[in-house]
């Protein structure tokens, strides 16, 4: 790709996800977080016939997600007292299982 199509690429995204490097003249990946997969970026490369430029997916070995505390607690003990409480459920869901089989 160009310099022209890189900052061309960058300005398709809807979401900011990608920035341009002028320095090393490279694409950046600056807000990951923010993509929809809405293929944009897929799109363009398809039209520049670039096969496997640009690789979207979800990626299942993590997850993000977000706690907001009233400031009542900390985020570290509101999500510890939410894995004590989903471990407790999770038990008595196995228990339940066991008595009906």
């Amino acid at each position: 790709m160009t310099a022209e199509q890189r900052k061309e690429f960058v300005d398709r995204c809807p979401r900011k996800v990608y920035k341009y490097n002028d320095q090393k003249d490279i694409v950046e990946i600056e807000n990951a977080s923010e993509c929809t997969l809405c293929i944009e970026c897929s799109r363009y490369t398809d039209k520049l016939k670039l096969e496997r430029a640009v690789h979207i997916g979800e990626n299942d070995n993590k997850f993000f997600f977000t706690v907001e505390s009233t400031g009542s607690l900390p985020p570290d003990d509101i999500v510890r007292k939410a894995l004590e409480i989903l471990k407790t459920k999770v038990a008595k869901f196995r228990n339940e299982m066991n008595l009906s089989a």
